[in-house]
């Protein structure tokens, strides 16, 4: 015979046998406050981690990072540091990298050729802190550059490796006047002629991308 319960007698019936299994009912209670602070702690930790993530990726360029050597500060004796030279990448290590990246990205090659170059169109010429980077048809996807004159560097011209270049808007403003269209112009960079494709948006210091 099944005798049915009001919700009230369901309550006391319960506070009876916490007061009757004390520590049963503090270790369990321990057990569960336990569990949640972890799951709470770990799903804090994914999301910071996450946002560092994105937050390093972001300073890159919109989802992506960079591969490079670079030197690492040792200590020497008891007072002074060196940094640790690594061995450059050559262009067919990189090639091979490429190839083998077999995943749905976008890659690029480029390299940082100098940071005092001095770009020159007829008698102008600009001062000797310009950048000049090689880069193939895929870095200013990767790097976040739009070109707002001209083209982008095509499979072809990286391929046969032609004197073309890209130059920033800055740059762009300090060799041509307003009625001189920039795009199949021949400049100067460092006493090695190129024609100019494509004028970038502006963005960041004075740049110029060549092949």
């Amino acid at each position: 015979m099944s005798v049915k319960m009001s919700y009230v007698e369901n309550v006391k019936l319960a506070l009876q046998s916490i007061v009757g299994n004390k520590l049963r009912t503090f270790l369990t209670a321990l057990i569960i406050a336990i569990g949640m602070m972890a799951l709470i702690g770990v799903l804090t930790s994914i999301d910071a981690m996450k946002n560092s993530l994105t937050d390093s990726f972001s300073s890159m360029g919109s989802n992506s990072f960079n591969i490079r050597n670079r030197g690492i500060n040792v200590q020497i004796g008891t007072g002074g540091t060196r940094s640790k030279v690594f061995a450059n990448i050559t262009y067919a290590q990189a090639s091979r990298f490429r190839q083998n990246f077999h995943f749905n990205a976008i890659t690029s090659i480029s390299a940082n050729v100098t940071w005092n170059s001095t770009v020159k169109f007829q008698s102008k010429k600009t001062n000797p802190n310009i950048g000049l980077i090689g880069t193939d048809e895929n870095y200013l996807q990767t790097s976040g550059y739009v070109v707002s004159e001209g083209r982008n560097f095509s499979v072809r011209d990286v391929e046969t490796g032609g004197a073309v270049i890209i130059i920033g808007s800055e740059v762009s403003k300090m060799l041509f006047s307003e009625i001189i269209d920039p795009i199949g112009q021949y400049i100067t960079v460092n006493n090695i002629r190129y024609q100019v494709i494509g004028v970038l948006k502006s963005k960041g210091p004075l740049q110029v991308w060549g092949r």
